[in-house]
């Protein structure tokens, strides 16, 4: 399965002008971890919360992730939230958590891989920091999944394949990742690899 969009522009020299949403170009700083903070969007399988976790501790920032945040407000796991109320529900508590998230700056964000779905969640997204796009081809996406010991624990978005899920997943949202992202990173790299390329982008070193 190739890439649905591949002329987009990738984090590949930090060292050239930093260009963000809108193809504003910003002087530098083009970042300040005191005053935003820094988010990750994907699908499931391309790496968010392995990412954050690594560049927060980089950073010495704390961490979050959105789906487990729901979890544990809910006192549920996703699939649970799902089965006994609904994605309505999952997708309100998943609201209410990013606007918690983004009331406090200097935090690195995994999001929930349908955050994207909600207008509202875009803007609150465009507006609370640095937003990075983990692009992965859905071969990618399938093997990773396929050794996570619990991907069956995730709730079901259709009743074919977990290939034709993550196509119709893909389709949906990719849009609204571009729509929000103010940069690419390619999801195959090393989360070493990404991590050096975020904090180069942002400015660290």
């Amino acid at each position: 399965m190739t890439r649905f969009i591949q002329e987009k522009v990738r984090v590949n020299n930090p060292e050239e002008k930093k260009v963000r949403r809108h193809g504003e170009t910003l002087d530098e700083p083009a970042f300040s971890l005191q005053q935003e903070s820094i988010f990750f969007l994907g699908l499931r399988g391309s790496g968010k919360t392995t990412v954050a976790r690594e560049v927060a501790s980089r950073l010495g920032a704390e961490m979050v992730d959105t789906d487990r945040m729901v979890q544990k407000r809910a006192q549920k796991s996703i699939s649970e939230i799902v089965s006994h109320s609904g994605w309505q529900t999952f997708r309100d508590l998943e609201e209410e958590t990013l606007r918690e998230v983004c009331s406090i700056p200097g935090r690195v964000v995994a999001t929930g891989g349908g955050i994207v779905l909600r207008p509202g969640n875009r803007q609150l997204l465009r507006s609370s920091g640095a937003v990075f796009y983990l692009l992965a081809d859905v071969s990618l996406l399938v093997q990773r999944l396929q050794r996570e010991e619990d991907h069956g624990e995730r709730p079901a978005l259709s009743q074919g394949s977990m290939e034709e899920e993550l196509v119709q997943a893909l389709r949906q949202r990719e849009p609204l990742y571009y729509e929000c992202q103010d940069y690419l990173l390619p999801a195959e790299n090393t989360p070493q690899e990404l991590t050096d390329l975020v904090l180069q982008t942002l400015g660290f070193y």
